[in-house]
């Protein structure tokens, strides 16, 4: 998982207990955590997203793609103590919302207020997590 957070290892274990309700649908590109503490709202704000995997060679040079996954959406409501708020935004709300279709969540996990975003795609400011080679048929995990 990229950004690890030695300093907070509740939110490493926030994170990996929501990876393991992610089912991934073909193979999960490397999965990136995010953490804010917005100290006007008291929350810490932990994004997590499957990383973009960029093609390389053919026809399909420089593309893009998201890795496919489910949630399960029971399994992760049994992490927080409480649950203030769940709920599913489908598209960006405005142009400047960079984390488009996700599940949000607000409640307490470890006796901490948290809101959890778990991203359909990956925010477009992260670089690639992995690479395809079609012409070796390899997979590079980036990070």
């Amino acid at each position: 998982m990229k950004h690890s957070l030695p300093h907070l290892p509740w939110i490493n274990e926030l994170a990996e207990a929501v990876l393991a309700r992610i089912l991934p649908i073909d193979s999960l590109a490397p999965v990136g955590c995010h953490h804010f503490f917005n100290s006007e709202t008291a929350q810490h704000e932990v994004t997590i997203f499957a990383s973009k995997t960029e093609i390389l060679g053919g026809a399909d040079d420089g593309r893009q793609q998201d890795s496919p996954f489910c949630l399960d959406l029971k399994g992760l409501l049994t992490l927080f103590a409480t649950v203030d708020e769940f709920v599913w935004q489908t598209t960006p709300v405005h142009e400047e919302d960079d984390l488009g279709a996700h599940i949000s969540l607000e409640g307490t996990y470890r006796d901490k207020p948290v809101w959890l975003r778990i991203l359909a795609e990956a925010p477009p400011q992260f670089e690639n997590g992995r690479v395809f080679d079609t012409l070796s048929a390899c997979v590079k995990n980036l990070w």
